[in-house]
Parts: C-alpha cells; sequence; structure tokens
C-alpha cells in the first residue's frame, strides 16, 4: 500500500513539474 501511494505521490509531483513548466514562460519552446 505504501509503496502504490509512493507512486502516485511520484506522478502527481512529475505532472505538476510538467503543468508548471509548460505554464512557465521561461521554460516555453522558442
Amino acid at each position: 500500500m505504501r509503496r502504490v501511494l509512493g507512486v502516485v505521490g511520484l506522478l502527481l509531483l512529475w505532472e505538476g513539474l510538467a503543468a508548471w513548466g509548460l505554464l512557465n514562460p521561461l521554460y516555453a519552446p522558442p
């Protein structure tokens, strides 16, 4: 159970970082 929660947490963190990168103009593609 703890492993499942850890995997879900990592996925949510990854999605959050990806969304922040897409919304951040500094990381926007040219």
